[in-house]
């Protein structure tokens, strides 16, 4: 029963490493965000630049958490299982405005929002495949 309520932890290189990858990925997203906010809301066809701006503020809060994960002695698996949901449920939500509309976007930001999508599909995958990993790890240990 007490082992129910103990997170299961793990030093596995690979997700440790791609998780680093993440945070990275996520303060250039926010820094750029932040940076070329008028461009960038430009092409998402919004009128507001502080759009941009919270975008990028969030995307550098989030890179921290997962900066933060990133650096434990041990990984808590369960944050990185809801860091890798969270990518994969943001790319789908970018594919979804992609596809059926909710802003106005221009080429370049369509083509934006699409190359994010991917980014974000691919660190999800190499996350969960990270934490396969570890809890193969967690168990025979």
């Amino acid at each position: 029963m007490l082992n129910a309520v103990i997170r299961p932890k793990s030093n596995s290189a690979f997700l440790r490493f791609v998780l680093w990858a993440d945070g990275i990925y996520e303060v250039m997203c926010g820094v750029g965000a932040i940076v070329a906010g008028k461009t960038l809301a430009a092409a998402f066809g919004i009128n507001s630049e502080l759009f941009s701006l919270v975008v990028g503020a969030g995307l550098i809060a989030a890179a921290g958490l997962i900066c933060w994960l990133a650096s434990r002695p041990s990984l808590n698996l369960r944050m990185a299982r809801v860091i890798a949901t969270l990518n994969a449920l943001s790319a789908l939500g970018l594919l979804a405005i992609l596809l059926f509309g909710g802003f106005a976007f221009v080429s370049e930001g369509k083509w934006l929002a699409g190359t994010v999508a991917v980014d974000l599909v691919i660190l999800a995958v190499l996350e969960f495949y990270g934490i396969a990993r570890a809890t193969r790890e967690f168990a025979a240990a």
